[in-house]
């Protein structure tokens, strides 16, 4: 529900003329919402954010399937099929 929302939102900036916004989020989502914006007819100025940590040094054990990374797993899941329902 929230991307319907949004997707209107993105749209009604759209009629109102606007055809430029700067997108500040999250670099995990910024695919997925400049395709958003794009579908819209809105050129995107990308301003990401990043908060996760580096993975460079993590051990073998901490690449590992575990019960507390379900949620990232379920959020990569919700922009990869996000991204392919607005892919052309």
């Amino acid at each position: 529900m929230d991307t319907l929302f949004y997707t209107k939102k993105i749209q009604r900036l759209r009629s109102e003329g606007i055809d430029t916004a700067v997108l500040v989020t999250h670099d995990f989502h910024m695919r997925r919402s400049v395709a958003e914006f794009t579908a819209a007819g809105i050129h995107v100025v990308r301003a990401p954010v990043t908060f996760a940590p580096a993975t460079q040094n993590r051990s073998l054990a901490e690449h590992m399937p575990s019960a507390g990374a379900l949620p990232s797993s379920a959020l990569a899941l919700h922009e990869v099929l996000g991204y392919l329902i607005l892919a052309p």
